[in-house]
This record gives C-alpha cells, structure tokens and sequence, in this order.
C-alpha cells in the first residue's frame, strides 16, 4: 500500500522539524507549506494528510498582540481551502491554553476559558475549520490540544532548554518557584499520536499530553541529576528570582485517554529518558 501524502505548515519550527523528519523517515512524501506559499495562496493537489503546526505569537507578549493572532486566522482561511480541495485529513493543532485554570485533572469536556489572546484564538480557528469542513463528506478534522512538547532541538527560550544551556556555560538558573504542576510530552511521541491519527481516521478533539505530572522544580532537579552524573556540571539554582507569569497556569494535569481508547497511541519516552536525550543534544 503507498504511504499518503502529507502537506506540512510550520516546518521550520519545533514542532515542524521533528514531523518533517519523523515522516519523511517513514517513507511518507512530506510537502512543505511554506509561509511564502500561505501568503501567495499556492495550489497543492493530492494530499491526503495535512497537518498545521504554523503559529504566530505564541511566547510572551505576543499571545496578547492582536497583531499576531489576526495573522492565524487568515492562515486558517488558506488551510480549511487548501483541505476541502483535496479532500484530505487535517490535523491541526490547538493547545491547552484553550481550557480555563483548572486544578484537576484536564480532560477534553473541561471548562474552554482562555486566558489569552492566543487561546482565544485556538478557540476561534477550531470553531471556524468545524463550520466550513463538518458538513463536507470527503474531508476529516482532527483537533489536537497540545500541552508541553519538549526534545532535541527546542527553541532555546522554554523552560527545559534553557536551563540546560545556563548550566552548560556555568550560569545562575534564575526561575521562579517552580511550584507549578506541568504536562511534559516528548517530541517523537507528538509525531507518533499524529500518525496514529490519521491511520485510524480519527476525527474530533484530543487532548495531546503524556498524563506525567510534574512539578517544574523536579524537572529542573532531573535535569540538573544528568548534568551531574552524565557530564561533571554543577547546577546553581536560584528559586523565586522570577515573578510567576500573570495568569499564568499552575495546573497543567492532561488527561489523554480519549486519544488513547480511540487510536491505541501511548507514550513511549518517559520523562527521564527524554531529557536524557534532551541534555545529550544540547550538551553535545
């Protein structure tokens, strides 16, 4: 049987890199949809996939531009087009700041309150590809509420990466208390749940997440364990140097069973392991 067709947006990004080459290292034919190609409203027949990372705005005061986030909406107009022409399986990508601050566990019926401009947004472009694709035979939407993806090759701004990089060079980690619960989910399982998704055909919303809790200061603690006992690099870290974001979320517990019972996708890399792997790239 030939492996399907993919159109792939925001394969410059995190998130975008590892699907480019997850997929392509799976013999799938990988399209790359260029933001140039967005912007010129280019015609790609065929596909039988498409997958939507690209995103704008989506660290610091950027999820409060309004500026940025129009821009999302009109690059959904180009991707519900570009999927009913084909005929294809989008699998786009929203995010757990879709859902109000919540202290229990987050599931895909929990309460959508967003905080910001960018969930906000999230909320609008899933509500827009419902309205113009749910009533097309020929075409499937997957919406994905992603939490906290993380691995080689993130951008050296999050959490996870920059920690590394200040204990690499001998730095004072500077963070906050670090007393919020988080959702960590390695990269190649991200790509994972993505082809399981679209093998199965499944439609609908999912929460995208690994179901391991954690605090940030016990990752922090993790990593600073490899940095140690892999490399001989002491971590100096200094709590409470940074104010907590203003609204920013303290609960982040995703539950990921409805993905689960309907695809059989599970994650496969632990949280140690995958910053194993993590340190090893940025060390390296």
């Amino acid at each position: 049987m030939s492996k399907k067709k993919i159109g792939l947006t925001g394969s410059t990004g995190f998130l975008g890199i590892a699907s480019r080459i997850y997929f392509t290292n799976k013999g799938y034919n990988v399209i790359v949809i260029s933001k140039d190609d967005i912007c010129q409203g280019k015609v790609y027949d065929s596909l039988d996939v498409i997958i939507h990372l690209a995103w704008s705005g989506v660290r610091g005061s950027m999820k409060n531009s309004l500026v940025e986030q129009q821009e999302n909406l009109m690059i959904a107009k180009y991707i519900a087009m570009l999927t009913k022409r084909n005929g294809a399986h989008l699998i786009a990508f929203g995010s757990q700041a879709e859902y109000a601050l919540n202290a229990r566990l987050i599931k895909e019926n929990s309460l959508i309150s967003p905080r910001t401009i960018y969930g906000k947004t999230k909320v609008d472009v899933h509500k827009y590809f419902v309205q113009e694709l749910s009533r097309i035979d020929c075409v499937k939407l997957t919406w994905l509420r992603l939490f906290d993806p993380y691995g080689p090759g993130d951008k050296p701004y999050w959490l996870i990466p920059s920690v590394i990089d200040s204990i690499k060079q001998g730095k004072l980690v500077e963070v906050t208390y670090c007393e919020q619960v988080w959702d960590f989910i390695f990269v190649t399982d991200v790509c994972r749940a993505i082809e399981k998704i679209f093998l199965c055909n499944a439609e609908g919303v999912y929460n995208l997440c690994s179901g391991e809790h954690v605090s940030l200061k016990e990752v922090i603690k993790v990593i600073s364990n490899i940095m140690l006992s892999k490399y001989g690099l002491k971590t100096n870290t200094l709590y409470g140097a940074k104010q907590y974001e203003d609204g920013g979320p303290m609960n982040l517990r995703g539950c990921s069973d409805k993905l689960s019972c309907t695809t059989g996708w599970s994650p496969m890399v632990s949280l140690r392991r995958g910053l194993e792997l993590t340190v090893a790239d940025r060390v390296s």
